[in-house]
């Protein structure tokens, strides 16, 4: 959400950008407009939580 008062979605080049953002750091998301789809693997570690979450937040400050 770009703006948390109005709910507004955020647009599809701030989402590229957090895809972007999250590939460079070793996770792979998927987008759908202006959605995040995340498939974490059946079977996941608090390792993998961790290098998820880290790449997401790098993602999400590179906007």
């Amino acid at each position: 959400m770009s703006d948390r008062d109005t709910k507004a979605a955020a647009d599809t080049a701030t989402i590229a950008k957090v895809y972007e953002t999250a590939y460079e750091a070793g996770v792979i998301v998927r987008t759908s407009g202006n959605n995040i789809i995340m498939s974490p693997p059946l079977v996941i570690t608090a390792d993998d939580v961790r290098k998820i979450l880290s790449a997401l937040d790098a993602g999400f400050a590179a906007v």
